[in-house]
């Protein structure tokens, strides 16, 4: 593998574990600023003795009103794409075969679980937003990365 080769799939990990990072603190916010003050982030941040930040964040956002599949769906699955880039960025240097399962484990759990919740057999109701957001990042990550997906880059440690 050339050096040029091995540079783009370094360039990717970051690329992939910085958007994995941002995706994350997106839906955080989303949750912080626009859901209720009884979710678990909320007390983590609170009990980390962020109160006053999220005090102040929430009075600036209280006059705005967004769409309810954009407070309810939506965080899911920024969260799920967090994670699908954060494993591909974490074990992109893994056969193949590992690699696809570790990737896609928690997103077709969560479809599976919403698909449950449609046939009651799980807690919750289901929702189509809540599994068309799960399936996006899923979709997307296979179209975008399939010529690197069945490509196992060589670890160069140069």
């Amino acid at each position: 593998m050339t050096g040029n080769h091995s540079c783009r799939f370094r360039w990717r990990r970051v690329i992939e574990l910085v958007s994995g990072i941002t995706l994350l603190a997106c839906g955080c916010a989303i949750y912080l600023l626009f859901r209720s003050k009884s979710i678990r982030l909320y007390q983590w941040f609170e009990a980390a003795g962020f109160s006053d930040v999220l005090v102040a964040a929430r009075n600036v956002t209280a006059n705005i009103s967004l769409p309810d599949i954009i407070v309810y769906s939506l965080p899911d699955g920024l969260y799920c794409a967090a994670y699908i880039l954060t494993m591909d960025a974490v074990w992109m240097y893994e056969h193949c075969g590992k690699r696809f399962v570790i990737v896609c484990f928690v997103p077709v759990m969560a479809l599976i679980h919403e698909m449950l919740q449609g046939l009651r057999l799980a807690e919750g109701t289901f929702d189509w937003a809540d599994f068309t957001f799960y399936a996006i990042p899923l979709i997307l990550y296979f179209t975008f990365s399939k010529e690197t997906f069945f490509t196992k880059p060589k670890l160069n440690l140069q």
